[in-house]
This record gives C-alpha cells, sequence and structure tokens, in this order.
C-alpha cells in the first residue's frame, strides 16, 4: 500500500504541475518535455542506485512497444483536455486507470481479494470524483470539451499499463520504465511529425518550474508503482494510485486559490476510507 501512496502522491503532483505547463506552452511541447524530463530522472535514480541492465528481447519487447504506443495516445489525449478543458474536472476522468489495473489484478487473481477490498475500491473510485468535480452533470452531458480527450485517455493508460506490468517480473524492470517512456516519447514525436507541429519552446523560469513540478513527481511516481506491481499486492497499490486526482484538487485549493465545497470535503473523506478499507 504505501508503494501506492507514493505513487498517489507522485502523479497527482505531476498532473497538477502537467497542466500548467500545457496551458503555457501547448499540449504537445509540454507533453514531449514532461515525458523526457522523467526519462532524466529515471536514468540518474538507475545509475545512482547501480541497477542491472538487461536488453529485452522477443515477447518482453513486444510487449514495451504496444505499452509505449497505448501510453503515447493516454498522454496525447491527456494533454490535449488538459488544453481545451478544466483540470479538476478532467483529471479524475483520465487518472482512474489505476481502478482498472487493480479490477484486472483481481480477476486475475494477481491480488488478494477481500470484500474490504472491494468497498475500499468503490469508496476510494466514488470519493475521487465527489471530491474532484464540482459539477457532475458536466461529465453526464460531456458539456466540458475536454471530456472525449479524457475517456480516450483513460482507456489508453489502463491497456499501456497493463501491458507494461507484464515486463515488470525481470530484474531489469528499472530500464524498461526508461524504455517504456522513451518508446512514448518516439510515438510523440512521429505524432508531431504526422500534424507537422514545430516542438518549439522558449523556456521561462515559471516553465521550467513546471517542467521540473511534472517530472520529479512522475519520476517518482513510476518508481514506486513499479516496485507495487512486482509485490503481491497489486490491487492495493493500483487502489491507492486511483486517488491521485485528489492530490490534484488539493493542490489546486492552494495554489490557484480555488475553493471546496462541502461535497467535496466529504469525498476527500470517503477516500480516506476508502484506502484504509482497502489496505487491510
Amino acid at each position: 500500500m504505501i508503494y501506492g501512496l507514493v505513487a498517489m502522491l507522485g502523479w497527482g503532483i505531476s498532473n497538477f504541475f502537467s497542466g500548467r505547463l500545457s496551458k503555457s506552452i501547448g499540449f504537445l511541447p509540454a507533453l514531449i518535455a514532461g515525458t523526457m524530463g522523467v526519462i532524466v530522472c529515471l536514468i540518474l535514480v538507475m545509475l545512482a542506485g547501480k541497477l542491472p541492465v538487461t536488453v529485452p528481447r522477443g515477447s518482453t519487447l513486444g510487449l514495451l512497444i504496444i505499452a509505449g504506443g497505448l501510453l503515447s495516445v493516454a498522454g496525447l489525449a491527456f494533454y490535449k483536455s488538459l488544453e481545451v478543458g478544466k483540470i479538476s474536472l478532467l483529471s479524475p476522468i483520465a487518472a482512474s486507470w489505476p481502478m482498472g489495473i487493480a479490477v484486472i489484478a483481481i480477476l486475475t487473481k494477481q491480488s488478494p481479494f477481500s470484500i474490504l477490498t472491494l468497498i475500499g475500491m468503490l469508496l476510494v473510485t466514488a470519493g475521487v470524483f465527489v471530491a474532484s468535480v464540482k459539477r457532475i452533470e458536466k461529465i453526464v452531458s460531456f458539456s466540458d470539451p475536454g471530456i472525449p480527450y479524457a475517456l480516450i485517455a483513460l482507456a489508453a493508460w489502463i491497456g499501456a499499463f497493463y501491458f507494461f506490468g507484464r515486463t515488470l517480473s525481470g530484474s531489469a524492470w528499472a530500464l524498461f520504465n526508461i524504455l517504456f517512456l522513451f518508446i512514448s516519447v518516439l510515438f510523440e514525436m512521429i505524432y508531431a511529425r504526422w500534424k507537422t507541429s514545430p516542438i518549439t519552446w522558449k523556456p521561462t523560469r515559471q516553465t521550467l518550474l513546471y517542467l521540473f513540478g511534472c517530472s520529479v513527481p512522475s519520476a517518482v511516481a513510476f518508481y514506486f508503482y513499479s516496485l507495487g506491481m512486482r509485490s503481491a499486492e497489486r490491487g492495493a497499490v493500483a487502489i491507492a494510485t486511483n486517488a491521485n486526482p485528489v492530490v490534484t484538487v488539493l493542490l489546486a485549493l492552494f495554489f490557484l486559490h480555488e475553493h471546496l465545497n462541502r461535497r467535496q470535503l466529504a469525498g476527500i473523506a470517503i477516500v480516506i476510507i476508502g484506502l484504509l478499507l482497502a489496505g487491510q
């Protein structure tokens, strides 16, 4: 569970700064720059920790290519959603992908299952939406232009992390994180070339801060999520990770001066209860 909580904090912080970076320099430059930042961080971690290096072959390489392709689709769709819509509405939709991984882990008996786990999973999912979305009717009516992109990102992330998770049993799991992201960047650059979109960005102190804020926490999240997926508690790790939009909402509260209503506060309480139950 602790791995999932760290991943929750990392991706929650990263999503907040990703939204700010996307609105500042455009979704495609932000996506590529952010992913490259995560890769650099993970390379430094791998070198500092002297982690094993093994070149993937055969089915493992195939799984990484599929996962990387889906990750690029998810990233493109998510950053586009943040560019045209509201972070507080779209983040809980797209970031619900860990719940899909939790369901898969439970159904395939890769993680222990109990009634408390099921209740915790449902409470976390419900609490995230209650805490994050001020006007839930916008989801039902599709009134926010970013919602279709967020749903595409959700489906692609579930697929990406499912296939990626199947490569993490070996000793070179840290390297596979880097390759997973690198393959994703290659697909993103191909997309940029196809769209003839110039990747231009004049760094400023503010945008560099946003880049640091989305890259470093995301690298931490990838590291601990991978450790969690190698453990026997895959379902609990995924459930905890699913609560990351609450972190994004709290950051918006403090830095963007957004206000939480009573329903959102109740949603945060529901998430905490769900995490406690899922961790039993």
